[in-house]
């Protein structure tokens, strides 16, 4: 059953806690014996007939553990994927985290946290800022699960909880246990920049290079998106971006400073001599046909 029937509907805030403490306890079990999944979305999270959630489709993962594919192609749906992914091409378990609550903030307020048309934006807007605390676009939402959604979210892994946190937390809201004994044992604000709105300046281009898709960014790695992924990028409604020229203005040519000089001491001999020819016609001493007269050849 698919989670995500049309875009902006959100869905039961208790089914969809239930739901993602049993993808947590599925990704906590991997993630003890070394599987990384890679994409955590809600296109992978599947309900059996009693309503129970499964995360499936580990395909990503069965091809990284083989050698098959290098951690750097293992990449996952743009929509979810970790910013370190992003930036780096690295990721462990704590990279499926911010992916599953990704998917939690999708399925529990209708949106997903980044939106942008241009593929690298979208990729590295998750970089650059925080998205809207799920509370403010949800007012029904605990803020608790708020902050939850928001720790998983964190642009730093280690600062995102453990999956046991996850589950204990979930636990909680779910069975009405005093706030009290969520793991929260020191105060976590919310990431820095959460809910400015603020979109990021793409510095970067996007160029497409069969079997992958390269993203290119200033002053970083090459990143690669595997092109078995690529069926997700297709209800992204991509347009393609052409390539704009920055006109400049064409700099003044100035003289040459040296060159400058010169004729200014041309000038300054020329306009001497002539003041001193006509000094001495107005003596009398010489008359002007001798002072401008030119020498004879023979």
């Amino acid at each position: 059953q698919k989670l995500l029937q049309k875009k902006g509907a959100s869905l039961p805030a208790d089914d969809v806690m239930q739901w993602i403490h049993d993808v947590a306890e599925g990704l906590e079990y991997a993630a003890r014996h070394g599987i990384i999944h890679h994409d955590v979305k809600p296109g992978n999270i599947m309900l059996d007939a009693d309503g129970n959630a499964k995360i499936g489709d580990f395909g990503i993962a069965c091809r990284q553990q083989s050698g098959e594919m290098p951690m750097k192609e293992a990449y996952g749906s743009p929509l979810y994927v970790s910013p370190e992914k992003v930036s780096s091409g690295m990721e462990d378990s704590s990279g499926d985290i911010y992916s599953l609550g990704a998917a939690f903030y999708h399925l529990l307020t209708g949106v997903p946290p980044f939106q942008h048309e241009n593929l690298e934006e979208l990729l590295w807007s998750r970089v650059k800022q925080n998205p809207v605390p799920p509370h403010q676009l949800r007012p029904g939402i605990s803020p608790l699960i708020s902050s939850l959604i928001m720790r998983m979210m964190h642009q730093k892994p280690e600062m995102r909880p453990s999956y046991p946190e996850i589950i204990r937390n979930l636990n909680a809201v779910l069975h009405n246990t005093d706030s009290s004994s969520l793991v929260m044992r020191r105060e976590m604000p919310l990431p820095k920049g959460a809910g400015d709105g603020k979109s990021p300046n793409s510095t970067s281009s996007l160029r497409v290079k069969s079997p992958s898709v390269m993203l290119k960014r200033r002053r970083s790695s090459i990143t690669r998106v595997p092109a078995e992924s690529a069926k997700d990028f297709s209800s992204l409604n991509l347009e393609k971006q052409s390539d704009v020229s920055t006109l400049q203005s064409t700099p003044r040519k100035r003289l040459n400073p040296l060159l400058l000089i010169l004729i200014v001491l041309a000038a300054f001999v020329a306009g001497f001599i002539i003041f001193s020819a006509i000094q001495l016609i107005l003596a009398g001493g010489v008359s002007p046909e001798t002072v401008f007269s030119v020498p004879s050849a023979e």
